[in-house]
């Protein structure tokens, strides 16, 4: 029933009818003269349990139809192919058409594309799905025979024609037969600059990205300052890996023609993905002047005024989007994030509630969960976190580990291991709950616990950097398996030689085999690249270690100012008298 569900959606304007259909279909065969029904054995080959043709016809369409509810779409396609063989009618053709394509049965759906074709020859889709399906059968000639006569009836229109079977084309799986098909299409209206156009998309389509870009060239000779081949002119030198070239080409159109919107547009996506976020927000205010209105300008001036931390601007964007029901659920999530950071919690958590679809769905869910538990506790933002609705694995485990890690903040570490353990035992193999277990597990003193996640992660990505770190920290801070520490730790600064954390363990284990020298090396490049609490808080150790008190005393008092709550300052602190 799983696929007779889909088919119905994709026929759902035939369906209607099909009652309708099955009676037009008898009555014309009832009126076909005997000698003709002759000729088609076929059709009355598979004898129902009526005897004339026209009953006949009846019940393999009505077979077709309840073959189709029930999924079975093989009998469908059959069924209606032998009414199409018996009748040559189109509107029973086209049906078959569908069907077929749907059941990926090309033959069947070639041969009834031939009828509806030939049946009713102005009717342009007809013709259109006739050369796809030349296509897929690999007769590229038929093709592109087929295709050009739709043009040739289409001259009027001939640019609607091109970027129709532009559009088609670009649905194929070979590219470069796609591609081809084009060329010798667009060769028959070389004066044409929507054809070259459209050829030109194809070849963006295929990734010839130089082509395409020489394309756009020759569309631009035959019809100057076209906004579409500019844009797309800009594209191709984008993907080609032009990307300043492009920017300087869009920026000089723009000088001659600066009410171009499309281009603007172009233009400003190009600096966001060059990360010139200064000049691309410039350009989104020139466009929301143009077009007060217009979404895309608002939100990207929003999130830009986030990235530059204007967030009273930010604001007003976002709240003009909401107001006009455009992209409503990403406003709500980032009105949300701004009334968190200033502390609006009951603005925030409305916010947050009214993102009910798109990516920011979950973690708005989850982000409303984390006011909760600050305004409500913990098990009132566990009940909270039960209450997300989730849609696959992936959403289910990232409500694990946010409840895991509302209890781990907690200091509830027994409970969140339990969290862990349980969202483990539908998938054993998740890396990020076994990687949240193991830091859990560590802190209750379950070292053989926390070795035997991290190395289960390190069994599927042997070059996981962070999960190398964690495990050679472990082992140098909470064992003597210094070797074995040193190894890990050193390969995880191979792959990322200028991490902090990382940096910070190499300074730790050879402090451990007292390196000192070496120890202070890293550590210091280590809070030179973040200041934070632990990594201060082992610096300040081995300088201590080393004779240095009044540097250690020095490093600490100052990180305190900074991180008085952090565990591993307090502990050295205290332990050294400080």
């Amino acid at each position: 029933m799983r696929y007779a569900a889909r088919a119905w959606v994709a026929l759902a304007g035939l369906l209607a009818a099909s009652a309708c259909s099955s009676m037009q279909l008898a009555e014309k065969s009832a009126k076909t003269p005997a000698k003709q029904n002759a000729a088609r054995p076929a059709a009355r080959a598979a004898s129902g349990p009526f005897g004339s043709p026209a009953e006949q016809l009846m019940y393999q369409a009505l077979v077709a139809e309840i073959a189709l509810q029930r999924g079975e779409l093989a009998i469908a396609v059959d069924n209606y192919a032998a009414v199409v063989r018996s009748t040559q009618d189109a509107a029973a053709a086209q049906r078959t058409v569908q069907i077929a394509m749907f059941a990926r049965n090309y033959d069947a759906a070639l041969a009834a594309a031939k009828v509806w074709a030939a049946q009713q020859p102005s009717q342009e889709d007809a013709r259109r799905v006739l050369a796809v399906l030349y296509l897929r059968k690999g007769e590229s000639d038929k093709a592109v025979e087929t295709f050009a006569s739709v043009l040739a009836t289409k001259k009027e229109d001939l640019a609607d024609s091109y970027y129709q079977i532009g559009a088609l084309l670009r649905r194929e799986l070979d590219k470069s037969v796609a591609v081809g098909v084009m060329e010798r299409l667009v060769k028959l209206h070389p004066e044409s600059p929507e054809a070259a156009y459209s050829l030109a998309t194809i070849y963006m389509w295929a990734s010839a990205d130089d082509q395409a870009r020489t394309q756009a060239e020759r569309v631009l000779k035959l019809k100057p300052d076209w906004p579409d081949a500019v844009s797309l002119k800009a594209r191709a030198m984008h993907a080609s890996g032009d990307t300043k070239g492009a920017i300087g080409y869009l920026k000089d159109y723009l000088q001659r023609q600066p009410k171009d919107a499309l281009v603007r547009f172009d233009y400003a996506r190009m600096l966001v993905d060059s990360r010139r976020f200064e000049e691309a927000r410039a350009q989104y205010d020139i466009l929301h002047k143009q077009q007060a209105d217009n979404e895309e300008a608002l939100y990207a001036l929003g999130v830009l005024s986030m990235q530059f931390k204007d967030y009273k601007e930010a604001e007003t964007y976002f709240t003009q989007l909401f107001e006009l029901g455009k992209r409503t659920d990403h406003a709500a999530y980032y009105l949300g994030e701004l009334a968190d950071q200033n502390k609006k919690y009951d603005a925030a958590l409305t916010w947050f509630e009214r993102v009910q679809a798109g990516e920011f769905r979950l973690d708005a869910a989850l982000r409303a969960a984390n006011i909760v538990q600050r305004r409500n506790g913990v098990e009132a933002a566990r009940e909270r976190l039960r209450s997300i609705q989730v849609f696959n694995p992936q959403e289910r485990r990232e409500v694990i580990l946010a409840e895991g890690a509302l209890l781990r903040d907690a200091k509830r570490l027994k409970d969140a291991l339990d969290v862990y353990t349980r969202g483990l035992a539908d998938n054993k193999d998740d890396t990020k709950l076994l990687y949240a277990r193991a830091l859990v597990a560590e802190r209750l003193d379950k070292l053989d616990m926390a070795e035997a996640d991290l190395k289960a992660i390190l069994a599927h990505e042997p070059d996981n950097a962070s999960v190398l770190n964690a495990l050679g920290y472990t082992l140098a801070d909470r064992t003597s398996r210094y070797p074995e520490a040193l190894k890990l730790i050193a390969h995880a600064l191979e792959l990322q030689p200028n991490d902090p954390a990382f940096l910070d363990s190499m300074g730790w284990i050879q402090y451990r085999l007292s390196n000192f020298d070496k120890a202070l090396e890293y550590l210091k490049k280590a809070i030179e690249l973040a200041n934070d609490g632990e990594i201060a808080a082992h610096l300040g150790e081995v300088l201590w270690v080393s004779g240095r008190q009044d540097e250690a005393i020095k490093v600490w008092r100052s990180a305190r100012q900074n991180f008085s709550d952090n565990e591993a300052l307090i502990k050295v602190m205290q332990r050294y008298g400080q």
